[in-house]
């Protein structure tokens, strides 16, 4: 989901295009989850859309691939430390801030139990801001930043891990995330990636699209609802087998888009798609925030009741275009203009990672 050098030597194509199919993946889930009427759909493809939801996990296995690579060519932990934050707090802060005061309008229970005294809703504030929930517990205000939160925590583990020796150091590094895999299972999938890097010859052939198939029936299939949002403790037998499964496929999935093995990773490679991987990640955190705005004017105006089955199609109609002319100008804006501010402030002299 992060800004990408597309003349980076190591640079995959279809994968900065698979970036931009994760990012429409959570977008047509959460216009099918807006709650706005529509037609009734074949059982399959109502399923299917909400197994979009998972194209988080997606999105984790390419930051596991594309942080391993990153990790052996930083300068050093600092430099890519910095790298990372510089890649993905400038769009969040932003997010955060224009999301608070409509959270307090909306009166979300996270925000109002925070705005007195005022200190706290400044630390928890800054602690959004920081992406420190769910890691940490600070009360969640912008819900899609939760994956930020992983990412975040995954970033460190990678700094300890290569600012530590061999040893005890770095088994301590394992423990810490097999506790963040622990209390969040849906962390589990950086771990897909990670593998593919680091065993490049791992590779779903011409069956990419299958495998992704696969992944969203073993992940959602029978998994009673918020059961990837609890302890791994908390799951059964067939959970652990489903979740065996979704990670296999996913790895092959993976492996197959980074070597441009068949049809999906031809497709991932035209330039429309090659677009959306690159303003995926600011598509991803403010498509939310166009949506509520959006299907909140429909309601107020009476529009939703007006076309009745085919509000959802309006609201899709309005809210895809929106999305993405926001999402440019946030690439261009903060991606790449604040971040590149922020780089050239830095007191400290540092080589960017990938």
């Amino acid at each position: 989901m992060q800004l990408k050098d597309v003349s980076s030597k190591n640079f995959s194509l279809a994968l900065h295009g698979a970036r931009g199919l994760f990012s429409l993946m959570v977008l047509l889930y959460h216009l099918w989850n807006s709650g706005l009427s529509t037609w009734v759909m074949p059982a399959p493809i109502n399923e299917l859309l909400y197994a979009f939801r998972f194209g988080v996990e997606l999105f984790f296995a390419v930051s596991g691939y594309v942080i391993v690579r990153s990790v052996a060519r930083a300068a050093s932990p600092a430099a890519f430390l910095r790298d990372r934050a510089t890649r993905i707090y400038p769009v969040l802060w932003v997010a955060v801030l224009v999301f608070l005061p409509l959270g307090i309008l909306d009166s979300r229970e996270e925000i109002l139990r925070v705005l007195e005294p005022p200190a706290l809703l400044v630390l928890a504030t800054v602690g959004n801001m920081l992406a420190l929930p769910p890691v940490l517990p600070v009360p969640l205000f912008y819900p899609p930043a939760w994956t930020l939160g992983l990412e975040a925590a995954f970033y460190a583990c990678c700094a300890a891990w290569l600012a530590l020796r061999p040893g005890v150091g770095r088994m301590l590094v394992l423990v810490v995330g097999l506790c963040l895999i622990w209390w969040h299972p849906r962390a589990a999938f950086f771990l897909c990636g990670v593998a593919v890097a680091l065993f490049p010859r791992t590779s779903g052939r011409h069956w990419t699209l299958l495998w992704l198939l696969v992944f969203l029936w073993a992940w959602s299939g029978p998994l009673p609802p918020g059961l990837v949002e609890v302890r791994l403790a908390d799951w059964s037998s067939d959970d652990w087998l489903r979740g065996l499964i979704a990670a296999g496929a996913v790895t092959i999935m993976i492996g197959g888009i980074v070597n441009g093995s068949g049809p999906l990773s031809t497709w991932l490679r035209r330039p429309t798609m090659m677009w959306l991987g690159t303003v995926s990640y600011s598509l991803y955190l403010w498509h939310p925030i166009v949506l509520g705005v959006v299907k909140e004017a429909m309601y107020r105006t009476g529009l939703a009741s007006f076309a009745g089955p085919a509000a959802m199609l309006v609201l899709a109609i309005v809210v895809v275009p929106v999305s993405l002319v926001v999402a440019e100008v946030s690439h261009r804006l903060l991606e790449v203009r604040l971040t590149r501010w922020l780089r050239r402030s830095s007191l400290t002299p540092w080589r960017a990672a990938e």
